[in-house]
């Protein structure tokens, strides 16, 4: 059981925010929570790591609309879990990543 009473004796709380902008990290942010976590080596390399697992979910899943058309993968997706792909320039599926 937690031993903290209040949301901010539990550490820093930051807003949703993109850590990644165009390929490219935010390493000011990055730097941030760095600095108020115990382990920050582990925690970088895990951060790293799930921005990766992103981006090959991103280039497997274009390659199937690519391969079979974005009707045949959207019929395919449960409704409940079917989002948008877009790209910061409002592309959808079949367009490169900006």
């Amino acid at each position: 059981m937690p031993l903290a009473r209040e949301i901010y004796q539990e550490g820093l709380r930051i807003p949703p925010v993109l850590i990644q902008r165009a390929g490219k990290i935010d390493r000011e942010l990055l730097g941030l929570v760095l600095a108020n976590v115990r382990t920050p080596v582990e925690r970088e390399g895990d951060l790293m790591a799930q921005l990766m697992s992103i981006q090959r979910g991103d280039a497997r899943l274009r390659e199937l609309v690519a391969k079979y058309g974005e009707p045949a993968v959207r019929f395919e997706i449960p409704a409940g879990d079917l989002l948008r792909i877009e790209t910061p320039g409002g592309g959808g599926w079949g367009e490169a990543s900006a």
